[in-house]
Formats: structure tokens, C-alpha cells, sequence
């Protein structure tokens, strides 16, 4: 099982500056808490806030991980954007199955979401 890694990146600046948090590995019950206080440390900050969260490297993730995405996503609704980009098909089906593609954008790639939040395009 790959530790869970999460690195961040922060693309332009502004109104329409972009926060990229990029999972890789497991996110499950041996590891939600630290997946959780990273992406609560990411998001301090004030005024608004542009945040995808790019899937990609993410092997596997458990109802807990979809749980902080889902809280994180309701936490930016009032002030900021939130999307999924680059969902791999087996954790993209959970999420559709849940409906929380019906909430959250999902983008194929971190580019496309970038280029959206940058274009003003995040209705």
C-alpha cells in the first residue's frame, strides 16, 4: 500500500489564483486524519479561494476521504471554487454514484480546471 502523499502548488495570483492539491497513495482509516489536517492547513487563509484537487495518484479512497472532499467543497461554496480534476474511472464511479459529481465540478485534467477557474468559467 503506497503512503499517502499530498503536495500543493499554488498557480497565478488574485481573484482567480489557484490552489492545486495533488493526492497520491491510499486515503482510508489508517490515514483520514492526516489527509484531513493537511487540507484544512492548505485552505487557511483569507478572502477567496480557487482549490482543485487533483485525484490522479490516488489508488484507492474510502467513504471517510470522500467525506473531508465533500466537507471542503461546502466550506469553499460562500467564498471560492472547488473541484476534482484528473478522478481515475475506479473512484470517479464511487463519486458518481454518490452524486458528488452532481455537486462538484470534475475536470479530466489539472490544466482544464486551471484554465476554467482562470477563464472565469466556474458556474
Amino acid at each position: 500500500m503506497e503512503r499517502l502523499k499530498i503536495e500543493q502548488e499554488t498557480i497565478g495570483e488574485g481573484e482567480r489564483a489557484v490552489l492545486v492539491l495533488t493526492s497520491n497513495g491510499y486515503i482510508d482509516a489508517s490515514n483520514v486524519d492526516v489527509f484531513e489536517s493537511q487540507f484544512h492547513e492548505a485552505l487557511r487563509g483569507d478572502g477567496r479561494q480557487n482549490v482543485v484537487v487533483s485525484l490522479e495518484g490516488v489508488e484507492y479512497i474510502n467513504s471517510s476521504g470522500l467525506g473531508v472532499l465533500i466537507s471542503a467543497s461546502q466550506s469553499l461554496a460562500a467564498d471560492g471554487f472547488f473541484c476534482l480534476a484528473a478522478v481515475p474511472e475506479k473512484i470517479a464511479r464511487i463519486v458518481r454514484l454518490l452524486g458528488f459529481g452532481d455537486v462538484v465540478k470534475i475536470f479530466e485534467t489539472v490544466d482544464q480546471a486551471v484554465a476554467a477557474i482562470s477563464d472565469g468559467e466556474t458556474s
